[in-house]
């Protein structure tokens, strides 16, 4: 007898509707707005970008001082976004931070960078050759 109410419950219980989640119904309502799928995919892009990125950038080069090179114009001598008072590139100090800002890790002014992050923790996977330190 307990094996014929068991069948009547899961037959009830196959029955019902199920509700979405709440998950299910955002990416639902996220899949109908055009808008707002390409403003996400663009934005995944450009995180990914800083921080894949921040894996291959040397941040010493960024750092160093060329008293020759301060206060150039956009477009000069090959820095796009010109240079400050110490002869560095705008353009590599903006990408520097912004992979500091992203991640939300570090502060601003730190002197670790989200590099030495990744890097960190792709040796804890034990990844041979990948990147040496």
């Amino acid at each position: 007898m307990s094996k014929k109410k068991e069948m009547e419950k899961d037959a009830s219980l196959h029955n019902q509707e199920i509700t979405p989640s709440a998950f299910h119904v955002i990416v639902r309502e996220f899949r109908k707005d055009k808008l707002a799928t390409f403003s996400l995919a663009v934005l995944t892009i450009i995180i990914l970008t800083v921080f894949i990125g921040s894996l291959f950038f040397d941040v010493e080069e960024v750092m160093k001082v060329n008293l020759m090179d301060s206060f150039l114009r956009p477009g000069e001598e090959g820095y796009l976004l010109g240079t400050d008072q110490a002869g560095r590139s705008l353009l590599a100090a903006h990408r520097l931070k912004a992979s500091e800002y992203i991640a939300g890790i570090l502060p601003p002014n730190s002197s670790r960078t989200v590099s030495d992050f990744c890097k960190k923790a792709i040796l804890c996977f034990n990844i041979p050759g990948f990147i040496t330190l």
